[in-house]
């Protein structure tokens, strides 16, 4: 039985038609696949479990920590094993950055698999991936070096360990190492070992908004806007103050503009993030939540029981009848409504060089599912 599972497995690998982009687990039932963004099944569900999922979206890599018959082993963005099904390991972890790199343990002793090859064996208490296709390694506070091929080139007794980079050793190319023990250097020299290089990733620049305004001129705006309402409060640093004729009528007044934005007539108002460069304001009506923007245009209907920003997941979580759904800035889409009993996670993955898709792990009445920033659910209950 187990020789043809085996033998499943192998030729699922080996007949697959993968697509382009990572894929995205999607569940039928209680069988686990994949599909595209789209939700077209790429590879029939055949697993008994994703235990667990890490997308790395500038690398453009995934990893999947996977269970079939009560072997777990991992596979990444095109299905293809990492980890093997047979192994002798206690548990796995997938790094949650470094998604090619997979922690591996014995005992309670820390390892490294990657491309399908223990590359540091279970033996260290912490182990950190170091330059030179090499790792760091760790027992208790003491630490050491070793490399892609398992050789210790610098035993696990240093306090610190850094690179010198490469040097010429006897007519040698050699990479260099400095070890430090009670503050004393020793030099240690490996050979060059070849691995892969990466791409610069390129932060973008943030959106400065606001003025600066004087204290003078504070009191002078608030003296001027007291003359019309009977409540103000600046946001001098959103370049906004919250104004109305009492705490439960609030609107916006536009501190750059000098003019009034939102009509004060909501129970709350508050700054709330933006979308395609236009300020969004979070505001309570009737007790049902919603979203405004600058323009005094609704963005998100005022309807909803809760309407929170999920700084971690970088999107609204929205609320209504004890069921939860998402809006995320600055896409296409539309929103996610209510539906599903938690939102637990968000990923994501690089669809192409301009465009990262979100993607969402949900809670259900029978399991976990994902969803798509596009509303696609990737599974059938």
């Amino acid at each position: 039985m187990l020789q043809r599972f085996f033998y499943f497995i192998s030729l699922l690998f080996v007949t697959v038609v993968f697509s382009q982009n990572s894929l995205i687990p999607f569940r039928d039932g209680k069988k686990w696949g994949f599909c595209d963004t789209l939700g077209k099944i790429v590879v029939k569900p055949y697993l008994d479990t994703i235990h667990d999922v890490r997308y790395d979206y500038f690398f453009k890599n995934a990893a999947f920590l996977v269970e079939k018959n009560k072997k777990k082993f991992v596979v990444n963005e095109s299905n293809q094993l990492v980890l093997p099904v047979i192994n002798a390991y206690d548990s796995i972890r997938l790094k949650e950055f470094d998604v090619k790199y997979i922690e591996v343990y014995k005992k309670g002793k820390l390892g490294i698999v990657k491309d399908l090859k223990e590359k540091v064996p279970c033996l260290y208490d912490e182990v950190v991936v170091a330059a030179n296709a090499s790792y760091y390694v760790y027992i208790g506070k003491k630490c050491g070096l070793i490399n892609e091929n398992k050789k210790l080139v610098i035993p696990v007794r240093f306090d610190e360990i850094s690179p010198i980079g490469e040097e010429v050793i006897a007519g040698k190319n050699k990479f260099g190492w400095e070890a430090i023990l009670a503050d004393k250097p020793q030099k240690f020299y490996d050979a060059i070992q070849t691995e892969e290089g990466q791409e610069m990733v390129v932060g973008t620049k943030e959106l400065a908004r606001g003025s600066y305004y004087s204290d003078k001129e504070l009191i002078q705006i608030k003296n001027e806007l007291s003359k019309k309402f009977t409540y103000v409060e600046l946001k001098e640093y959103d370049d906004i103050a919250i104004i109305g004729n009492s705490k439960s009528q609030l609107g916006v007044y536009s501190l750059e503009k000098k003019s009034v934005i939102i009509n004060p007539q909501y129970e709350f108002i508050e700054f709330a993030g933006e979308d395609s460069e236009k300020r969004l304001f979070k505001v309570k009506y009737q007790n049902k939540w919603g979203l405004i923007d600058e323009d005094n245009k609704v963005f998100l209907p005022i309807q909803y029981d809760s309407v929170d920003f999920n700084s971690h997941f970088n999107l609204f979580i929205i609320s209504l009848n004890d069921k939860a759904g998402f809006k995320i800035l600055n896409t296409i889409y539309s929103t996610v409504e209510p539906k599903y009993l938690k939102i637990i996670d968000k990923h994501s993955l690089q669809v192409n060089d301009s465009w990262n898709f979100s993607l969402l792990q949900v809670l259900t009445e029978k399991g976990y599912g994902f969803v798509g920033e596009n509303g696609v659910e990737y599974f059938k209950d």
